[in-house]
């Protein structure tokens, strides 16, 4: 049998901060991404920007429909210094498929990979974002889950994200789409 898993450290990447309390960084979703002087798809391209690129998050800008999809545009710099917008929908922000629902917390588990189980859900394959919860990745390590049983709201898309088999560097990559954690808010 054939196991694969993302590729983390350790075991897991915080790629996405809680947009409403502290957001700070986006990850670039598409291939190849235009950023774009102003929020408009006819303005002039700064840079592009490629897939898993981290992107500090300015502000949220505009709603727009491109191509039928709706989202907003968010002003953007990258690690070089280059500020431009960029469209949510190639964003780890995207608001197409994005889901909002209350979830109990069933398991952490430390194998050959890392898994965070949430209802009937493993979000494992994810680069998720614990937010102000990074400390749930201990459960794993510890007989006393202060976690685990606790209900969250958990907001989540199917996004892309890399696997390898038995979560080892020395066995190729592939591009998957899995679901991925977005927002994580403990509901008390």
């Amino acid at each position: 049998m054939k196991i694969i898993c993302l590729l983390s450290l350790p075991f897991i990447l915080f790629l996405l901060p809680n947009f409403t309390l502290s957001q700070t960084e986006i990850t670039v979703q598409g291939d190849v991404v235009n950023l774009r002087k102003l929020d408009d798809v006819k303005s002039e391209v700064v840079v592009q920007v490629k897939r898993f690129d981290k992107l500090s998050l300015m502000e949220k800008g505009k709603e727009a429909t491109i191509n039928g999809i709706t989202d907003n545009w968010y002003k953007v710099k990258t690690k070089a210094g280059k500020i431009g917008y960029i469209f949510g929908h190639f964003t780890s922000l995207k608001k197409k498929g994005q889901i909002t629902s209350t979830m109990t917390l069933n398991d952490v588990i430390l194998g050959d990979c890392f898994h965070l189980i949430f209802d009937e859900i493993d979000f494992g394959d994810g680069r998720n974002q614990l937010g102000k919860y990074e400390g749930i990745i201990e459960d794993a390590y510890t007989d006393e889950k202060v976690y685990v049983g606790s209900k969250f709201r958990v907001t989540y898309n199917t996004l892309y994200s890399t696997k390898s088999m038995a979560c080892s560097p020395n066995y190729p990559e592939e591009l998957i789409e899995t679901s991925t954690i977005i927002k994580l808010e403990k509901v008390e």
